[in-house]
């Protein structure tokens, strides 16, 4: 007996080298899977059942694993943000998703900030004020540098002055001063003050804006109409790159209340022009600005009765040109979760995120690493959110059901070993599954693949299977409605090569007296013998497999049968 026990061992190990299934708990790649054998076999204990009558053996093994890849779009997201604060977009995720990447595509990206120095707080006053001043020199600063100008044109001379104020000053606060004087003249026994046709004083600055095409835009200064005449024969005007934008009689603004200060803001829906202000893209253009007052009425003089007739004088401060127009994702330090988005062109940007979200929802947060010494600023921008995400559970199904986790296999003398295992396929709403892997062991050689809606045409011609133990299945080229089980079928080589049964009929057996037959009479001694194929795949894990041997009456019925680990 100690030889046939040994023998039917050697039987039963190399039976169940095929019974034996594979376990893949790790995502699919296409790694080296020449350890494959030792990570899959996770059990000791294999479902397995007796021989048929016919001497086919079936069962169910350890479950392949498969992933699916499914990704969804999200198309034309508004965000908007203010500097030091953020926008978030949302991306729901199925429940066992794991999202893995985020692609972003950015388009009219806009900012919107003021590029005028606005406050003039950063002079150096030189403490005077008095007529026919230039204080050019007094307002440099980190910013803007204004400069001071005047045309005296015609028969009367006239003082213009342009003093830089300070809070003790009749300004009331630091500020810029437009002044003209009258000509003081003794004509026809009276004293007159008289003014030039054209005469003119005015403050000027330029400045770039590194943008490209301008949306839109808005003039805001603060006036303070100091002393002017109660008739409109002066303009205070304001030219943006050599064209006037603004322009109104100083009696208006004398009306709005002298000594006080008034705010404006002049968008450029109502400038008096705006065709020729900003070139597409303003980048590299240098802009000048220029804040005037300006003698439009015929050359005259006026007698000394007339109100606030001996100058006229406006205070300008808080001067802002704020634009709202194309920027490049590097300019404004555009981040999408802590990470730079990559400049495309002018409006435009990309971003990939590599992650591992396995929350409800995935998060896309905006923000700006940027700052600004001229005032706040805001950004808006419109994104599609690409977002894609795996499921590498449950694995795979012995029968249309989720909860048959497993393998089914079937095998007889002389055969491969036949397989067939089911993948579930559901994706969230919102997705597209794109592709789904199947890991196995390297040595199943994967023969069927079929999809749920027509489960009768092998689709495998149409995969990838260009390395071993991983099947790559391009789902949204073989059907546009894949939630379903899919099929497959495989098979996989035999390692058990041979069967003898020898019988001994002597009283004492020994090495040399058993003899190969295919016929045993009641008192012989049978042993059974069997070969397993010397592969790398197994040799090492032999210890891991069961072995079993059912000797059966004709009928069919178990007559003894043996079972070792």
């Amino acid at each position: 007996m100690r030889f046939i026990a040994l023998f039917i061992i050697l039987f039963g190990l190399s039976l169940n080298i095929f019974l034996t299934n594979f376990d893949s708990n790790n995502i699919p790649s296409t790694e080296d899977t020449s350890n494959d054998f030792e990570r899959d076999f996770p059990y000791s204990n294999l479902k397995n059942q007796a021989l048929s009558s016919d001497n086919i053996y079936d069962g169910v093994g350890a479950p392949w694993n498969v992933t699916h890849y499914a990704n969804r779009t999200d198309y034309n997201l508004p965000v908007s943000f203010s500097n030091g604060s953020y926008d978030m977009a949302e991306i729901p995720l199925g429940i066992d998703w794991t999202g893995y990447k985020l692609n972003a595509s950015i388009k009219d990206l806009y900012d919107t900030r003021n590029w005028n120095n606005g406050t003039f707080d950063f002079g150096a006053d030189d403490g005077t004020y008095g007529a026919g001043e230039n204080d050019t020199s007094d307002i440099l600063n980190n910013y803007q540098n204004w400069t001071f100008y005047d045309d005296d044109v015609g028969s009367y001379t006239n003082s213009m002055s342009g003093n830089y104020m300070d809070s003790s000053s009749a300004a009331g606060r630091e500020s810029l001063e437009l002044r003209m004087d009258g000509e003081y003249v003794f004509v026809s026994s009276q004293w007159w003050y008289g003014y030039n046709e054209g005469d003119k004083s005015w403050w000027n600055s330029s400045f770039n804006i590194p943008r490209g095409t301008v949306i839109d835009s808005e003039l805001k200064f603060d006036i303070n109409p100091n002393n002017l005449a109660n008739f409109n024969s002066w303009d205070f005007s304001i030219s943006l790159n050599n064209q006037q934008i603004y322009s109104t009689g100083t009696y208006s603004l004398q009306k709005l209340g002298e000594g006080n200060w008034h705010q404006f803001t002049i968008p450029q829906s109502v400038w008096t022009n705006q065709s020729n202000i900003f070139t597409s893209p303003i980048d590299g253009t240098k802009i000048p600005i220029e804040f005037a007052i300006e003698y439009v009425a015929d050359t005259a003089r006026y007698g000394t009765g007339f109100y606030h007739i001996s100058y006229q004088q406006i205070f300008i401060d808080n001067v802002e040109l704020r634009v709202k127009a194309e920027a490049k994702p590097s300019q404004i330090q555009l981040k999408l979760n802590d990470t730079s988005v990559n400049d495309v062109d002018w409006g435009r940007g990309t971003v990939e995120i590599q992650g591992n979200w396995q929350s409800s929802k995935v998060s896309a947060n905006f923000s700006s690493d940027d700052s600004w010494d001229l005032g706040d600023f805001d950004i808006e921008l419109e994104t599609n959110l690409n977002l894609y995400a795996l499921k590498n559970t449950p694995e795979t199904s012995y029968e249309t059901n989720p909860l048959s986790e497993g393998a089914k296999f079937t095998v007889q003398n002389n055969s491969l070993v036949s397989w067939e295992s089911y993948a579930y396929f559901s994706v969230p709403t919102g997705y597209e599954e794109n592709n789904m892997t199947l890991k196995f062991p390297t040595d199943v050689n994967i023969t069927w693949v079929s999809e749920p809606q027509q489960p009768g045409i092998n689709r495998l011609s149409l995969c990838d299977n260009s390395t071993a133990g991983l099947l790559l299945i391009p789902v949204n080229s073989i059907s546009t409605t894949p939630d379903g089980f899919w099929k497959f079928e495989a098979k996989a080589p035999n390692y058990f090569e041979t069967l003898q049964i020898f019988r001994n009929t002597t009283s004492t057996p020994t090495g040399n007296d058993w003899v190969q037959k295919t016929e045993f009479l009641s008192g012989d001694y049978i042993n059974i013998t069997a070969k397993i194929t010397n592969s790398p795949l197994i040799s090492g894990y032999i210890q891991q497999t069961s072995a079993q041997l059912h000797i059966r009456f004709p009928n069919g019925t178990i007559w003894t049968g043996q079972t070792q680990f």
